[in-house]
């Protein structure tokens, strides 16, 4: 339970805003590798996150098959009753204002931001971001499909020739956020926003007695042609500042990671998990605006590596333009100390598209990384559960050849032995948002396998493997 209930934020500010400072990373218990005995499963780490209440059958589900857990807190005696070692996360989003934590809505009572405002003597529209002027833009929200946007400025200082500007309150001028239209974007360089939303976080991680050991911080990597396409150069909090790879912003939002991580060691005496949203493997490796900050702000990571769908070809493919250079380099990040939870988003929509992103896991497999069916319940296959052993070295490229269906593309098949199993991953060079109708290449293998299929069990005897671009096949030697 917390023990500093009296912590004075004020004092915290002019510690955190300087790169590396602040309480050492947390661990995890010792001896958690891939094959230690206190794990689920020998051969894989799992996590899984619930949006949404978790049912008391559920958290058995979640106890028994999962090493950690993001979500509903109310069964925490009851998992760690069945997996004494199971890690528990909190989940926050780094910079949306959601209703249900402000305004006519809220349910959080003291912590709502406009009765926490008032309590602690803060303007409550300090929180939020605010047009300067009248916009305009098309969205497509996830919750709220496509809309046209149109909010008022508030300039009360405003001159003859300024922008339109005709809000009639501050309020009116709120910034949506880029998820659910019906929230908005929080000021997360505002004093009294960060401590807002460090005590709500801090609360989440207590619970009957019960210590949380962390939080999933979402929507932390920011997307410039999303900021650009919401003119967020119009925003009143930062003046007339072009949204380029400089924008302070950008800056602002990654300085607050090390303010939760001091604010919640200091608020219970001892360090604690954050794990930052990466979204994909491109933001963490390669994307300029985002990876140098992420890997500098956070020890942990959340990658997304999502299925797409294309209507006119079955399979999926793991999205987002990941490529296999990239998803070497996670491994590479997981090997200088780094935590990764590695998320087959959604990948359950077809047993090709969870075969694929578990491979891909299995690629870069290491004992600091985590596997999970990451859609909007408790996803999994059974094929998770199938023992294959520790790998035997590292990935490496096992055929390579033009792509039939496009010439002038090279598929490149990386593969990586484990104790029980030869995985085979089949990537184009970059992996697509859209896949060919004609692209499967024949392969021999030399040996005898049995495939593993999604469900857990094992195919008829092969000798040889068909494989499409963003297909993978886990073959079990006879």
């Amino acid at each position: 339970m917390r023990r500093c209930r009296t912590v004075v934020f004020t004092m915290l500010v002019p510690l955190l805003l300087a790169a590396g400072c602040g309480t050492a990373s947390p661990t995890e218990p010792e001896n958690r590798g891939i094959k230690s005995g206190l794990s689920p499963y020998n051969h894989i780490k799992t996590f899984t996150i619930k949006h949404g209440p978790l049912m008391e059958a559920e958290a058995d589900f979640v106890a028994e098959r999962y090493d950690l857990f993001v979500g509903d807190k109310t069964w925490i005696a009851e998992m760690r009753a069945i997996n004494p070692d199971i890690l528990v996360l909190a989940y926050a989003s780094a910079m949306v204002n959601d209703t249900e934590i402000f305004g006519g809505t809220c349910t959080i009572h003291e912590l709502c931001a406009e009765t926490f405002a008032a309590q602690e003597g803060y303007d409550v529209e300090d929180f939020f971001l605010h047009y300067r002027e009248d916009i305009s833009y098309d969205f497509n929200f996830p919750v709220g499909g496509l809309m046209t946007v149109s909010i008022p400025g508030w300039n009360p200082d405003r001159e003859a020739g300024d922008p339109p500007a005709t809000a009639t309150s501050r309020s009116e001028a709120r910034v949506w956020a880029t998820w659910d239209y019906q929230s908005r974007w929080g000021n997360v360089a505002d004093p009294g926003w960060q401590h807002w939303t460090c005590e709500r976080i801090a609360a989440l991680n207590e619970h009957g007695g019960y210590e949380l050991d962390g939080v999933l911080m979402d929507n932390v990597a920011r997307s410039l042609p999303e900021m650009e396409w919401m003119h967020f150069d119009k925003i009143a909090e930062y003046g007339e500042e072009p949204v380029t790879n400089s924008f302070s912003m950008i800056d602002d939002n990654y300085a607050f990671a090390v303010i939760v991580r001091d604010y919640l060691a200091q608020t219970f005496e001892s360090p604690k998990i954050i794990v930052g949203n990466a979204t994909h493997p491109w933001f963490l490796i390669d994307e300029t605006v985002n990876c140098g900050r992420l890997q500098e702000r956070y020890d942990w990571f959340l990658l997304e590596c999502g299925v797409r769908i294309d209507n006119a070809v079955v399979g999926a493919t793991c999205s987002y333009e990941v490529t296999w250079l990239q998803i070497l380099e996670v491994m590479e990040l997981a090997k200088r100390g780094k935590k990764i939870l590695f998320g087959g988003k959604e990948n359950t929509w077809t047993d090709r598209g969870a075969l694929f992103c578990l491979s891909t896991f299995y690629l870069i497999n290491h004992t600091n990384m985590y596997y999970a069916q990451h859609g909007l319940g408790l996803d999994w296959f059974d094929g998770i559960a199938y023992d294959i052993g520790l790998p035997v070295g590292d990935p490496y490229e096992w055929a390579t050849g033009l792509d039939p269906a496009a010439p002038a593309n090279t598929f490149h098949i990386m593969a990586r032995s484990y104790d029980h199993a030869l995985v085979l991953v089949k990537f184009r060079p970059e992996a697509s948002m859209s896949q060919y109708t004609m692209t499967s290449t024949t392969h021999a293998l030399g040996a005898s396998y049995r495939p593993l299929n999604a469900d857990g069990t094992l195919g008829d005897p092969v000798t040889e493997v068909d494989l499409r671009n963003n297909e993978a096949a886990i073959l079990i030697p006879e």
